[in-house]
């Protein structure tokens, strides 16, 4: 199920700083500004499991992400892409 979500002005400041730091820190390429966003708000908002066909996004370096997420108190959610999880789940 799918519920959208409005954030607090407090949650949009730290989405909008983290998202920049990720970009900054060079695991996405910098045109990729929304991706950033994106990752940061689902790290806000507590996301387990974040669904992209954006390789950019499910292709990143984990430990350094968790590792600059931390600087903001927040942790990454996991990131697969929609095939990723329909093999694992659904192929057997």
């Amino acid at each position: 199920m799918l519920q959208p979500v409005v954030l607090r002005s407090d949650q949009t400041d730290l989405a909008q700083r983290a998202g920049e730091a990720v970009r900054r820190s060079g695991l996405l390429p910098a045109p990729e500004r929304n991706d950033a966003i994106i990752l940061a708000e689902a790290a806000v908002l507590h996301c387990l499991l974040l669904v992209s066909q954006d390789s950019h996004l499910y292709g990143l370096d984990r430990a350094n992400l968790k590792k600059l997420l931390s600087r903001f108190d927040l942790a990454p959610p996991l990131i697969a892409s929609p095939r990723e999880i329909v093999k694992k789940f659904y192929m057997k």
